[in-house]
């Protein structure tokens, strides 16, 4: 009986029905189950994700796993019964590419993502960077809507559909479809500052003039930041009053200036009047300020005037100037007056040439900034550059250039004017340069010893007709034929040895020079 009982069993991989009555009534498992017990019971499907091909399978380990990114329902019986999930395509189930996009199930192709959109976890395609509008692509997903470009003044650095971002304050962009907040361009006078994850956060600082000291603010002012810029806050008390800050003037007024202008080195004296509708300060309270310039002390200047001495100007043209008191009981700033500086005359050296011409040097003031395209004109004659120019500063802080130009000669003696001729113009830029006729030199040997062999001996030479402001041997030039073989001489001083100035006159000019020994 126990024997007969177990026979009537089905084995593994087989199932039978209840009541099993003969032989014959065992059948094997269907691909797609297993069974690993004998019995009558029913085969087990094959569990998601898996499949079998194996008739009469009798292991859990005879259902086989679906390929990678594929999916099966419980008692699949063939791989065509693992489709690709979502996203994936091909019968090795690849993923989609980035310009791709799949949401269904199953071996079929991947579809075209359309225009500035790309795919998004592979089911669905979402804006590209730059662009903003809906997803689309899966049931899950809202329904399509064209991806459009985000305007300047924007930009957008995620996928999908969130909309555009402003750039941050104080900054803009005029570039369409930006996809990076570093498309933002910081106003001027800010500066960039990225931070946050990737760098994506962006802020615009603003740079401190004032406490960076490049603003202009005028004097008696504060400097006060603004975002990328700045004000000038005059102090309490003053006013701003064509651009600069003043105390309120009173009701005297500077009259009878003399001269009302004159050449920005300064020093020359300045007449003027102070009338009002009460005597002002005594002189010695008084001073002369241009403003953004130096000061001078007013003094008594006869005739009821007053004077000061011109300072100094960096600058030429009109400047503003203020009558300043020390006295108790007056305002600080008793009245104002425009000053107009000018270039000084152009400054020639050797002052005088002969009828040869020859190298002179000139100072040229506020000279342009094309200068090396500049020379310089005597008399109407441009003449060529010897040395080319130099730049350099005045001790008053005015700009000057020096430059060596050869003289024409063949001139008349008179007084040439002095001329700088540019490439795009040319002006008079004051001053003279002296041509001069050759004076006429008389030699008379006064003999020392009994020659000048091998002692020492004296020449005395008379210069007829010197020019009026030959006065001393720095204004004169001596060299000496072989063989005494000597070095040209200018510029001496009456210290030198070898020349001395013996005695001036209206018509003459006497010199003494030693003559060194010679056995020539």
């Amino acid at each position: 009986s126990s024997s007969s009982s177990s026979s009537s069993l089905c084995s593994t991989g087989q199932t039978g029905p209840d009541g099993w009555t003969g032989l014959g009534q065992c059948r094997h498992c269907i691909a797609g189950t297993y069974k690993d017990i004998k019995g009558n019971t029913t085969c087990t499907l094959c569990p998601a994700n898996t499949y079998s091909t194996t008739v009469g399978a009798t292991s859990l380990s005879d259902c086989l796993s679906c390929q990678a990114n594929s999916f099966s329902l419980p008692g699949a019986n063939s791989t065509d019964l693992c489709p690709c999930n979502e996203g994936h395509t091909t019968k090795s189930c690849v993923t989609c590419n980035r310009t791709f996009y799949k949401d269904y199930t199953g071996f079929g192709d991947c579809t075209p993502c359309p225009a500035n959109t790309t795919h998004w976890n592979k089911t669905h395609c979402a804006c590209d960077l730059g662009f903003t509008g809906g997803a689309f692509g899966n049931s899950s997903a809202s329904s399509f809507k064209n991806c459009t470009e985000c305007p300047p003044e924007t930009y957008k650095d995620v996928y999908g559909q969130s909309p555009c971002t402003p750039c941050p304050p104080y900054s803009n962009s005029s570039a369409f479809h930006a996809g990076n907040v570093t498309a933002c361009e910081c106003f001027p006078f800010f500066k960039r500052r990225l931070s946050g994850p990737e760098g994506r956060v962006m802020e615009c600082i603003d740079d401190d003039e004032c406490e960076a000291e490049v603003h202009d603010c005028p004097e008696l002012s504060n400097c006060v930041n603004t975002p990328g810029s700045f004000t000038c806050a005059c102090h309490s008390g003053t006013v701003m009053k064509d651009g600069v800050c003043v105390v309120p003037v009173s009701t005297w007024n500077v009259t009878s200036l003399s001269p009302e202008g004159g050449a920005s080195t300064g020093g020359y004296d300045v007449f003027f009047a102070l009338v009002g509708d009460a005597p002002p300060p005594p002189a010695a309270a008084l001073s002369v300020h241009v403003v953004g310039g130096g000061s001078a002390a007013v003094a008594p200047g006869g005739g009821g005037l007053l004077s000061f001495k011109a300072p100094p100007s960096a600058t030429k043209g009109a400047r503003l100037a203020e009558v300043r008191t020390t006295a108790d009981g007056f305002p600080t700033v008793l009245s104002r007056f425009t000053f107009e500086y000018t270039p000084p005359d152009a400054d020639p050296y050797p002052p005088f040439v002969g009828p040869w011409g020859g190298l002179v040097e000139v100072i040229v003031w506020f000279p342009p900034a094309a200068m090396d395209t500049c020379t310089i004109s005597f008399g109407g004659v441009t003449t060529p550059v010897v040395v080319p120019h130099h730049l350099s500063t005045h001790a008053t802080g005015a700009p000057t250039a020096n430059l060596t130009v050869r003289a024409p000669s063949g001139a008349a003696p008179r007084a040439a004017a002095i001329g700088l001729v540019c490439r795009q113009f040319s002006r008079g830029i004051g001053g003279v340069l002296q041509y001069v006729s050759a004076p006429t030199i008389r030699p008379d040997i006064v003999y020392e010893t009994a020659g000048c062999g091998s002692l020492a001996c004296t020449l005395l030479l008379t210069v007829d007709s010197p020019p009026p402001w030959v006065s001393s041997p720095e204004h004169l030039a001596l060299s000496l034929e072989a063989p005494l073989q000597w070095f040209p001489h200018q510029g001496l001083t009456s210290s030198d040895p070898i020349l001395e100035l013996a005695g001036a006159f209206a018509q003459s000019l006497s010199l003494r020079v030693t003559l060194p020994p010679t056995a020539g």
